[in-house]
């Protein structure tokens, strides 16, 4: 590489906790990449620091949790929106129902806060670390920053 050559700032994101198969897979890609052309920053949707979080940590990587808390297990405090319905109008409406729920209460500020994460720390890429269904959030939020 030539003398002054571009660093590429590089988000790693990931929606799950730190651990299994798309954690081991990103242990080993941070420990094979090369820091002279690579910045990785890992950032997880929610909070849950571990063994793996910190392994990451010690490859060198920013780990940056968008929200302190754990992900909600139960976004949905309104009882009637759960379950399943005999009448077809009413199942499809309380599944709009608790997406839009999901998306003011959840995902929204999850958006927000990664857009915030991508433009100060002038992100070059956004590379998703699971299957793209799980990253609204992440697609959103690199689309309007606009990082690729």
């Amino acid at each position: 590489m030539t003398q002054g050559a571009q660093q590429y700032r590089i988000l790693f994101l990931d929606c799950g906790a730190g651990i299994g198969g798309s954690s081991t897979f990103l242990r080993y890609l941070l420990s094979h990449l090369d820091r002279k052309k690579f910045e990785p920053f890992v950032a997880f949707y929610f909070y849950n620091d571990g063994p793996d979080t910190e392994k990451m940590r010690t490859l060198g990587a920013k780990v940056i949790f968008l929200n302190k808390n754990q992900e909600p297990t139960d976004y949905v405090q309104i009882k009637f929106l759960l379950g399943t319905s005999k009448w077809k109008w009413w199942q499809k409406a309380k599944v709009v129902l608790r997406l839009g729920l999901r998306l003011t209460i959840v995902d929204i500020p999850l958006i927000r806060r990664l857009v915030s994460v991508l433009k100060k720390e002038a992100i070059s890429l956004v590379l998703l670390n699971n299957h793209v269904g799980t990253h609204l959030a992440g697609v959103v939020a690199a689309r309007l920053a606009g990082v690729p």
